[in-house]
């Protein structure tokens, strides 16, 4: 906490996902009264040596927050509790790469203060996206990748609809596939989005819901992989030629990482694909986040078995197989066997066919065309 003769401001809360920024904070300019909406307003800006960024923010009413710091009865500080409009957060995508400062503008009763946004506990954030730091005197705020679209601004529907064909809406989201699909739908929560399928697709039993914007889906010609599909901002999932599942497969794509499937290749039943792990987790002693979400390779002809899941870093050779219930996270080289928890490779030099082994003609059929018989 910050606190003069004229002021004080006590940062209590700064999240920043995808685009939105979230934000609470004591803001009280000493002495002024302050028990009515009226009294007082707040605004956040963000600038740098030569722009300035002004963005809403929500005065709330948290007495039990702020009436410690009313020493005189007469002077209330009940409206001193600012966060981001409804606790939902403030678009930023408006603003490019570089370095700022965040500046807490507090008018009351014609008073104007515009305070350096401060915390009594020191916050340090720094991953691959941003960086910010503040303390007891002022705060650093360095954007280091371009900010995704903010997708309260783009369409959105409780309903999904069904993939019937070609299909583009006013925000830029685009499907192209054939008319014939069985039970395909399709949710947008943002804009410039994209399905492609191939005119010879036989996707049936899926869901594929976008939950940001400029992302794409691709899956290609008699590809018989069916399932949920869930693609973050910037996120693309490739699907290759002829790959099929028994049943429906989950997949998830997240913070502009990919999934990237060959041709022929084989899933079983109950598996996960997931370049992310739902939640962030972090350090608690240097704030840094410690699992970020890794892109997916599956290369061609490859049979991940019943149960199996593959996360975010894995990069699986051609012709290999992953093993029941296993859960990856690594390479794995061509033509092998990968198992376990964690999976690691139990055996190489290996070949595998699709057709069941209840039919044995065709097993046999499959060694003697390969010369073992």
């Amino acid at each position: 906490m910050s606190c003069c003769k004229e002021f004080i401001v006590d940062l209590k809360k700064f999240k920043l996902l995808e685009s939105t920024l979230y934000l609470e904070e004591i803001g009280i300019v000493l002495g002024q009264n302050a028990k009515e909406y009226s009294d007082i307003s707040y605004q956040l800006i963000i600038k740098d040596s030569t722009n300035s960024y002004v963005k809403p923010l929500a005065k709330a009413h948290r007495a039990e927050l702020t009436t410690q710091y009313s020493i005189d009865k007469n002077i209330s500080y009940d409206k001193c509790w600012f966060a981001t409009p409804n606790y939902e957060g403030v678009d930023i995508s408006d603003i490019p790469l570089g370095d700022y400062e965040l500046f807490l503008k507090i008018i009351v009763n014609g008073i104007e203060k515009i305070i350096s946004l401060q915390s009594g506990t020191k916050i340090n954030i720094d991953n691959d996206i941003f960086t910010f730091k503040t303390n007891n005197t002022g705060n650093q705020f360095k954007i280091k990748r371009k900010l995704e679209g903010d997708i309260a601004y783009c369409k959105y529907s409780n309903d999904k609809f069904k993939i019937d064909g070609c299909y583009q809406d006013e925000y830029d989201n685009f499907i192209q596939a054939p008319s014939n699909l069985n039970n395909v739908h399709v949710q947008f929560f943002g804009k410039n989005n994209r399905v492609i399928l191939h005119k010879n697709s036989n996707l049936k039993n899926t869901f594929i819901e976008f939950k940001g914007n400029n992302a794409t889906i691709i899956i290609g010609e008699k590809a018989g992989i069916f399932g949920n599909f869930r693609l973050g901002f910037g996120c693309k999932i490739e699907i290759g030629n002829g790959t099929t599942s028994t049943n429906g497969v989950y997949m998830t794509c997240a913070e502009s990482t990919s999934i990237t499937i060959g041709n022929d290749c084989m899933f079983a039943t109950n598996n996960q694909i997931r370049t992310d792990d739902a939640h962030a987790i972090y350090d608690a002693d240097t704030g840094k986040r410690i699992n970020f979400s890794k892109n997916i390779v599956i290369g061609n002809h490859v049979w991940v078995a019943y149960g199996a899941t593959i996360l975010g870093g894995s990069n699986i050779g051609d012709g290999s197989v992953i093993g029941a219930y296993s859960l990856l996270k690594k390479s794995v080289p061509n033509n092998c066997i990968a198992a376990g928890v964690p999976a690691k490779v139990i055996k190489e030099n290996i070949i595998w066919e699709r057709p069941l082994l209840l039919n044995a003609v065709d097993e046999n059929s499959f060694l003697i065309a390969n010369g073992y018989e």
